[in-house]
């Protein structure tokens, strides 16, 4: 294509399972590094915003470096509610990866479930 010119290093897009995250935070997300994916630096945390500021939630990686997890925080941290690009973050900051991640209210409508 013919395009802008890009701020960041070449990033690699990620997919992150699953794709969304309740208001309160606390989810565990995974993202899963294709094997052709070589990362310009080693990602050590992930923001789930792309408003400066918003925190950033530690990266927890697996033995073959292939698949990381993270707890997304809640959204009052910074985050904008619907689809927003995240970026997994070096440990100087800098973005390696990219995912598009929303933030989702709980249905109004829903009532509290008896465990019977």
């Amino acid at each position: 294509g013919s395009g802008g010119t890009k701020c960041l290093l070449d990033v690699v897009e990620l997919i992150p399972q699953p794709r969304e995250c309740p208001l309160l935070g606390g989810l565990k997300i995974r993202f899963t590094l294709p094997s052709t994916a070589v990362l310009a630096g080693t990602p050590v945390s992930a923001v789930f915003s792309d408003r400066t500021g918003a925190s950033t939630a530690a990266l927890k990686v697996s033995d073959d470096a292939s698949v990381l997890w993270a707890t997304c925080p809640p959204i009052e941290s910074g985050g904008t509610s619907g689809k927003a690009p995240g970026l997994l973050l070096t440990a100087l900051g800098e973005g390696v990866a990219a995912f598009f991640f929303s933030y989702v209210a709980p249905p109004a409508e829903v009532t509290p479930t008896r465990v019977s």
